[in-house]
């Protein structure tokens, strides 16, 4: 998904709003997920998952290395390094709200919790990044 789609994507459309309609897509997904009750349907959502997962972390990570430019190896790093943290973490975690909490709960906590980030990610990102900035006031003066 990410060597056709992320290139595609960011040709068309700025990170900032491409990050935070990735996020809306995954969680969308997730609940597509949760109230799958087909194969088809659940085959479905799935490939709005990779989608959604693809374009979040690509996109993620170029709006990281734009906005830390200082630090943004150790951001970058730390950022790959809880993802593959979560990555071990949440089947566990999924498989207790499967047992305890019914087939759908997996999605629904999973969906709320990417509503939670693109929540946060517009109250705290910044409208623009320094690097960004500095490239569309290039343009504007050439």
């Amino acid at each position: 998904m990410s060597g056709v789609l992320v290139p595609e994507a960011v040709k068309h459309f700025r990170p900032r709003p491409l990050f935070l309609g990735s996020m809306l897509l995954l969680a969308l997904a997730r609940v597509g997920l949760a109230v799958a009750s087909t194969v088809p349907h659940v085959l479905l959502a799935d490939l709005l998952v990779a989608i959604g997962s693809s374009l979040t972390g690509a996109v993620g990570i170029t709006l990281l290395a734009e906005t830390s430019e200082a630090n943004s190896g150790f951001l970058m790093g730390l950022s790959e390094s809880a993802q593959s943290l979560a990555g071990v973490a949440t089947p566990a975690l999924a498989g207790f709200l499967y047992e305890h909490y019914g087939n759908s709960a997996p999605g629904w906590i999973s969906a709320l919790c990417c509503l939670a980030a693109a929540l946060v990610y517009v109250i705290v990102a910044p409208n623009d990044t320094p690097k960004r900035a500095s490239l569309e006031s290039n343009k504007k003066s050439i």
